[in-house]
């Protein structure tokens, strides 16, 4: 009984600790920022934001994640420069050793003694390194301090030294400035490369603000035409409950205009709609929503598109296109890293033949001061000498020369491609300009035209000489003209966004210096 009750002590303590340890672990865990009571509160006050296309910019590219993300990247790519430079430092050495040898002497007669102790005092320091052209040097003085109680000795108490300075020289594989500085050339590009990333992203951010911006605008524009056109159909609603009353005008038409009214009722409700989802969408691109005393209020926006005809000239385009877009600079530094690549590689195959040389001056004495003074006049020594060697089957080097070969291939043909895609993106960005140009020409005029027509039809109307049925054709046709020119202004606006991305100058046209970004 006694064993019984233990085991389920036992298993009753680890099931409390093991329901205890993730208490534990819950409880050390950070605390959510989320205020969702900061959030409930705005939702009960009505606030109205009135902002521009410039501050939706500035909350985005603020706020954004993904930007924040890549703003770290150039940082990282700054410190593998300096992991890579790093090869070049020069290393100062430092030493300090004693050693103190107690042994047992075979004999008395040069020490006096039965045993020897012999006392001394390794100390020195010394200067190494790597040159850009593959050359390795190295400066060293080795300092010696011994205390022997040998009887023959000039001294029992001396000092010795030497200085040497050593030189080795790649003559076939490793020399060389590009070999040498590869992986530093590499990492320059690489830092290009991640700053015009960082680039690419920012105006993916400012594009998707802008275009969105203009989205919601004309959503409101849409709204507004729907409601102007539900008020001109009660109008014409109430004059025909007028004229039905004194024999004017028929159930039928009076039908007809409730029918119209109610639908275009439905159509004000769909418009009002899609203005609330369009706001939300540009809260989320802003990242307005993620605040909790405005992502409740109504936007309102402080410019509206204006009719701004540029000339676009496809060859001036395709010009600014090479030299801005960052994915075509990104690619660029890609062909080169591998080139460097192709060189160093090509450069591993070659047997390895070292030049070395080595001069070194000795000095002796009782005194560290006389040791530095006999400096001078002690024998010196100096070497010259090579080492070569070769592979037998030497098969690793040329396959990472071959490999690196097929890769610059890769991205010559890739970068070639790239290219292509450029002329026609832009070519189609440029036609796009000028399509939708011809479109807002095209709408501006027929506003004008169906203007002119509803109001003549108005005069009619109220002269009995045009039915219900036209005059709420006439009414759609209005509406529908004002919409179309809404919508072309913003796809003229769109299509310049667009061409701008495509181009690699919507930094350049927000004024916004990528510099200024990373800090």
């Amino acid at each position: 009984m006694k064993k019984v009750v233990c085991v389920v002590l036992v298993v009753f303590g680890f099931s409390q600790v093991a329901f205890a340890v993730p208490n534990q672990i819950t409880a050390k865990l950070p605390k959510c920022g989320f205020d969702k009571e900061a959030f409930i509160e705005s939702a009960r006050e009505k606030k109205v934001l009135q902002i521009g296309l410039v501050d939706c910019i500035a909350y985005a590219l603020r706020n954004n994640t993904e930007i924040l993300i890549r703003k770290i990247e150039p940082k990282i790519r700054k410190d593998d420069l300096k992991i890579a430079d790093a090869v070049f430092e020069p290393i100062i050495n430092l030493n300090y050793n004693i050693n103190d040898f107690r042994d047992y002497s075979t004999s008395s007669l040069f020490t006096g003694s039965t045993f020897t102790r012999t006392r001394t005092a390794d100390f020195g320091g010394g200067l190494s390194g790597k040159l850009w052209t593959g050359t390795q040097y190295s400066v060293v003085i080795d300092n010696t301090y011994t205390k022997t109680p040998s009887r023959f000795s000039n001294y029992n108490r001396y000092y010795d030294t030497t200085g040497k300075a050593t030189i080795t020289q790649p003559l076939l594989k490793g020399f060389g400035i590009l070999v040498n500085k590869a992986d530093i050339y590499i990492a320059q590009n690489n830092l290009s490369i991640s700053k015009e990333s960082f680039r690419k992203d920012v105006m993916d951010v400012l594009t998707k603000t802008e275009v969105t911006y203009y989205s919601y605008i004309l959503a409101l524009e849409a709204y507004d035409i729907a409601k102007i056109l539900l008020d001109q159909t009660e109008s014409l609603l109430e004059i025909n409950r007028k004229r039905y009353k004194v024999g004017q005008v028929s159930s039928v038409d009076l039908l007809e205009t409730e029918a119209a009214y109610e639908s275009r009722r439905k159509y004000v409700i769909s418009a009002d709609r899609e203005v609330q989802r369009s706001e939300d969408e540009l809260k989320l691109v802003t990242n307005i929503v993620d605040d909790p005393s405005l992502w409740n209020a109504e936007i309102d926006p402080l410019e509206k598109p204006e009719f701004d005809p540029k000339e676009v000239d496809l060859a001036d385009s395709l010009d600014l296109a090479f030299k801005n877009r960052p994915d075509y600079a990104s690619a660029r530094f890609g062909v080169e890293n591998t080139a460097i690549n192709v060189e160093r590689d090509k450069n591993g195959v070659l047997p390895q033949l070292d030049f070395t040389g080595s001069y070194a001056m000795n000095a002796y004495g009782k005194s560290y001061n006389e040791m530095l003074t006999s400096l001078g006049a002690r024998p010196r020594e100096w070497a010259l000498g090579a080492k070569f060697s070769i592979p037998i089957f030497d098969s690793s080097p040329r396959a990472l020369y071959s490999k690196s070969k097929f890769q610059n291939k890769q991205a010559l043909i890739a970068l070639n491609r790239l290219e292509q895609n450029i002329i026609f993106e832009v070519r189609d960005a440029v036609r796009q300009v000028n399509i939708q140009y011809r479109q807002v020409m095209a709408s501006k005029k027929s506003v004008e035209a169906e203007e002119k027509n509803y109001s003549a039809q108005k005069e009619r109307y109220a002269a009995g000489r045009v039915s219900t049925h036209d005059m709420l054709d006439y009414q759609e046709k209005f509406a529908t003209a004002k919409l179309d020119y809404a919508k072309a202004l913003v796809a003229y606006k769109d299509a310049l966004i667009e061409l701008d991305r495509i181009i690699g100058l919507t930094l350049e046209k927000k004024g916004i210096k990528i510099e200024s970004m990373e800090a």
